[in-house]
């Protein structure tokens, strides 16, 4: 999976396996001499796949303008090198949910992180994040 300058668009990628590769799902910015350089206006869905054996799983560092948001729901990370999921400076409003046990990066504005496993976050003020407790 690879995006760059999203308008007005819908994009799922879902019900795949990702082995082996640098990037499971990468979303960046083009060049700013691009008529879209960014993800604007857009919606970006990453749910029910399987990365393994990547150095990242879901790498999103792309600049959200007028709305964008993600979702990276449901998804299973086994054997990531590096980072399971990444969210850049640019994003905001994304929501990670429901993911396998992984490590989260999360330098974005307004993004909320809940029922994951352990995680990293180096959290930007009016991020969120809410993990699911311990029964025990």
């Amino acid at each position: 999976m690879e995006i760059m300058g999203l308008l007005d668009s819908s994009y799922v990628f879902s019900l795949n396996r990702v082995e082996g590769a640098l990037y499971g799902g990468y979303a960046g910015d083009l060049p700013e001499t691009v008529s879209v350089p960014h993800i604007t206006s857009s919606k970006i869905l990453v749910s029910n796949n399987a990365f393994k054996d990547d150095q990242y799983g879901v790498y999103l560092d792309a600049t959200f303008e007028s709305g964008a948001t993600c979702q990276v729901v449901s998804n299973d990370f086994q054997n990531i090198t590096n980072i399971g999921i990444y969210l850049g400076t640019g994003t905001s409003h994304c929501i990670v949910a429901g993911n396998t046990e992984t490590t989260i990066q999360n330098l974005g504005t307004d993004n909320v992180i809940v029922n994951t496993g352990k995680g990293m976050y180096a959290a930007k003020s009016g991020c969120t994040i809410a993990l699911k407790k311990d029964k025990s």
